[in-house]
């Protein structure tokens, strides 16, 4: 299909710029604004539109939560890449676990 794109017209804005606009009060959580600066630059990198947008949606409940991420924001970020990855499939692990 010529003329076909899978970018929707309008604005380019990201995903992850949305989410942070939806949720402006919950990224003053500590952890949630680095998660998703993290993602964003993952994405920056590595465009795909459609897990941009899932990993969005995962984020936008642990940023109305309320409570602070415990641990490290880039290891939400890997966790979140890490289930997006895998749904639907068999998880691949890490070599001795």
């Amino acid at each position: 299909m010529e003329g076909f794109s899978f970018q929707s017209s309008g604005t380019q804005e990201s995903a992850m710029a949305r989410t942070s606009k939806l949720s402006e009060g919950a990224n003053k959580i500590p952890g949630v604004e680095a998660c998703r600066q993290h993602l964003e630059r993952f994405f920056r990198q590595y465009p795909d539109p459609l897990r941009e947008q899932q990993a969005a949606k995962v984020l936008m409940p642990l940023a109305a939560f309320g409570e602070p991420l415990p641990g490290k924001p880039e290891g939400w970020a890997a966790g979140i890449l890490y289930c997006l990855a895998n749904r639907y499939r068999r998880a691949c692990g890490v070599a001795g676990f």
